[in-house]
């Protein structure tokens, strides 16, 4: 009789192992699943709270002589330790070639600057130092090019940022400003 009760014992333990190993393998995929979840969950949160700050078209103020740049919040969160790192450039390019005339970098900001969230703004503007006597009607026809180059660091408020802008005098634009180019088609492979 005691050999009856052990075996039923026995498989009665054995059946709750069973049971135990298969709940264990249910909740570890009910697991990994939240977790998944949460992993979604923050990555949405974060693109919709988060600061979103870019560099705005430069203004290139001829008169005396200098750019400036609106730097923008779009998004929900202010954008804190800003710091703003501008790079200035003129040259012309001969055969394709371009041959710098003037080069300097300017830093903006630091740990205490915030940029409000849902547009807030904050500018920058530099002085083109150095200019010949006809270096400004260079510029205006398109014989000298100014490139600014911007790049922002700051906080997001989830995470540290550094996006990076780039833009050029554009003569040939009705005197806009365009996207530096990087690459001209010639050069690209075919």
């Amino acid at each position: 009789m005691l050999n009856w009760i052990s075996a039923i014992g026995a498989g009665i333990a054995f059946l709750a192992l069973i049971a135990l190993i298969w709940y264990a393998s249910i909740s570890k995929g009910q697991l990994n699943g939240i977790l998944e979840t949460n992993k979604i969950s923050r990555a949405t949160l974060e693109m919709s709270q988060r600061a979103y700050l870019f560099a705005e078209t430069p203004i290139f103020i001829r008169q005396q002589p200098k750019v400036a740049i609106g730097i923008n919040n779009l998004g929900h969160t202010p954008a804190t330790k800003v710091k703003v790192y501008v790079h200035e450039a003129r040259f012309k390019e001969t055969g394709g070639v371009p041959n710098v005339i003037h080069s300097k970098s300017y830093e903006f900001g630091g740990d205490m600057t915030q940029i409000p969230s849902e547009n807030g703004r904050y500018g920058v503007t530099i002085l083109l130092e150095d200019l010949g006597e006809n270096e400004i009607s260079e510029i205006i026809t398109g014989h000298e090019q100014l490139q600014i180059g911007i790049t922002i660091e700051y906080y997001s408020g989830f995470h540290d940022d550094k996006p990076g802008f780039c833009y050029r005098y554009a003569s040939f634009n009705a005197g806009a400003w365009d996207a530096c180019p990087v690459y001209d088609f010639a050069r690209l492979p075919k």
